[in-house]
């Protein structure tokens, strides 16, 4: 996750911004881990490819809201 990702500016850590958006991701039912501002995800083998599509929309959600949160915080 970065900032701006135009200039490929970093959040500051303190933020957790990939924390946070692993939490939102875990109330809408998928687990994820956040490494630094990297979210990592581990899809079973046999996902299928609605599955993997429900995965992805999480995870867009997920960002985009604590991307809208932490815009309102500033």
């Amino acid at each position: 996750m970065v900032r701006n990702k135009e200039k490929r500016q970093s959040f500051d850590p303190d933020l957790r911004a990939a924390w946070r958006a692993t939490l939102t991701m875990r109330k809408l039912g998928l687990l994820t881990r956040p490494l630094g501002d990297t979210i990592a995800f581990l899809p079973p083998l046999i996902a299928t490819k609605e599955e993997i599509k429900q995965i992805i929309v999480i995870i867009k959600e997920g960002i985009q809201t604590v991307m809208e949160e932490m815009n309102h915080e500033e």
